[in-house]
């Protein structure tokens, strides 16, 4: 794994994972919630490594569509790109999941898969590198309301297909709400460790959704 697909995968967990797994799903007549819901998103989101004092930033756009009472598809895409000095970074991700459901005593435990490609590329001065990959993921958690605000924490892993150093583990808890039947909003913090690079990150990520 060289530079840029270590980068990629670090940011997964901004980008792609904590949008497809922790939020992706809400029952169409609830007025809390995700699993079973049919909507639009787009988010901002922040990642703060561990040991840097630059940032990367990455944006999101995604869509959940419930193909069945207890299934849900979403796809997604996220951009994220990193200025430090003369480096620049940018990462694409395009990922879809399957997030199945269910409800017990209020509570809705949810696991999800995922496949997706990235594709980064990094430039310093003159030189510049890129990679690509095909990439999977795992994730699980439950979603939970309180009063009018629903909470999902959750735990997801991404790696690439051809990854030998290890995937990034993200560690995550969500907030979401509906302001009106059709627009609502979301924020949700995360940890992200990546295995044998042992690159870390706090992130955060503030977006709003749109129900059809």
């Amino acid at each position: 794994m060289n530079v840029s697909k270590n980068i990629s995968l670090a940011l997964a967990a901004l980008a792609v994972v904590s949008t497809s797994f922790a939020q992706t799903a809400p029952a169409a007549t609830a007025s809390t919630g995700l699993l079973g819901q049919r909507y639009a998103e787009a988010s901002f989101g922040l990642a703060d490594a561990h040991g840097s004092s630059d940032n990367t930033y990455g944006l999101g756009l995604g869509v959940n569509l419930p193909v069945s009472p207890n299934v849900d598809l979403g796809f997604n895409y996220g951009y994220s790109w990193l200025n430090s000095g003369g480096l620049k970074l940018r990462d694409h991700a395009l990922n879809a999941t399957a997030t199945g459901y269910t409800n017990y005593a209020g509570v809705k435990p949810f696991v999800g898969v995922g496949l997706g490609y990235q594709w980064a590329e990094a430039k310093f001065g003159p030189f510049k590198t890129s990679d690509d990959a095909a990439t999977w993921g795992l994730g699980l958690g439950f979603e939970v309301a309180a009063g009018e605000i629903t909470l999902t924490p959750s735990i997801s892993y991404v790696d690439g297909f051809k990854s030998r150093d290890g995937g990034a583990f993200n560690y995550g808890i969500a907030a979401s709400t509906w302001i009106t039947k059709t627009l609502g909003g979301f924020a949700d913090v995360s940890f992200s460790d990546v295995e044998g690079r042992g690159g870390q990150s706090w992130n955060y990520t503030v977006g709003v959704r749109v129900r059809f």
